[in-house]
């Protein structure tokens, strides 16, 4: 299984590192499910998502390039401290790590029963919306390929299983690269 950091990757990097990869090559190093970032976090604090990969930062892109959307893969960390859990929140201790104030220490987690994927609010402060229904403190919602969900009221995300996101990351490649 290969691994994608708990930051994140960078959408055009994922591209170069599955290029040449076919499908079974694909799925047997990435087993796991995706979150495909779809906007920037907002309000006062202006956070964002986007990791630069230019050589020059003094002069940033003017307009919004697809491929700097973040890819997070939800998988295990050896450092979180809930086993049957893949965790997402504020503190570096999380599977998937959301730095900022308006993210929880402990926001949300992703559990796996059989085949289906739940998200679960981990009695997070801003809340957890799955399609546009928000969440209770503790209550679950299985994940559909493709379904939209934010973590707070600022991140959005989109949820993409293995197989989709092959397809997904062949189309990128075609159109942007």
């Amino acid at each position: 299984m290969k691994e994608i950091p708990e930051h994140g990757v960078v959408l055009r990097d994922l591209l170069k590192i599955c290029a040449g990869l076919d499908a079974e090559e694909f799925g047997s190093l990435f087993s796991f499910p995706f979150l495909i970032q779809q906007t920037h976090a907002g309000g006062k604090e202006r956070a964002t998502l986007t990791l630069s990969t230019q050589d020059d930062e003094s002069e940033p892109e003017k307009r919004y390039n697809p491929l700097d959307r973040v890819v997070f893969g939800i998988a295990k960390r050896n450092q979180s401290r809930l086993a049957d859990v893949i965790t997402i929140g504020r503190e570096s201790s999380n599977d998937i790590v959301l730095p900022y104030r308006f993210i929880s220490k402990e926001h949300a987690f992703f559990n796996r029963s059989g085949k289906d994927w739940q998200l679960v609010d981990n009695n997070s402060t801003n809340g957890v919306f799955v399609g546009k229904k928000k969440l209770d403190a503790g209550e679950s919602k299985i994940l559909r390929n493709k379904i939209e969900l934010a973590i707070s009221r600022y991140l959005r995300f989109q949820f993409i299983g293995p197989k989709h996101m092959f397809n997904f990351l062949r189309l990128a490649s075609t159109l942007y690269g």
